[in-house]
């Protein structure tokens, strides 16, 4: 008669555990680009701060559904974007060897009314004129 590892099956709830709390993790990275000068703005109706899509690219990049979307900010400009992805996203790239890649985009739009500066020139500061 075999010899059973009493913590073997503790072993394995713990080996589960962990991975369903891995799956759950909210984001593997992050990516944000903002102006300097954020003042972002909630349009009405929408019910999170951020307004999300998941965007996909099959075949390493070759197709990408949606190629664009338009961001629905009341004739605003975007405040911020914020590009995401987790680990069962990433664990579907490697799986599929690159043939299927979702990523979260994330955008919030700019508040009405906000004075409209421009970027600093890539001159400035470098001494020359």
């Amino acid at each position: 008669m075999p010899h059973r590892n009493p913590y073997q099956h503790h072993r394995t709830a713990l080996c589960a555990a962990v991975l369903a709390g891995l799956l759950g993790l909210s984001a593997c990275s992050s990516y944000q680009v903002r102006l300097p000068d954020s003042d972002p703005f909630q349009p009405e109706g929408q019910a999170e701060e951020y307004e999300s899509r998941i965007m996909h690219t099959y075949f390493w990049g070759l197709i990408k559904d949606p190629r664009t979307f338009d961001a629905q900010c009341e004739q605003q400009p975007l405040n911020d974007v914020v590009v995401e992805s987790n680990y069962a996203m990433d664990l579907a790239t490697v799986l599929t060897f690159g043939i299927w890649s979702p990523i979260e985009l994330r955008y919030r739009c700019r508040a009405p009314g906000t004075r409209e500066d421009t970027f600093p020139s890539s001159n400035s500061g470098s001494g020359t004129n």
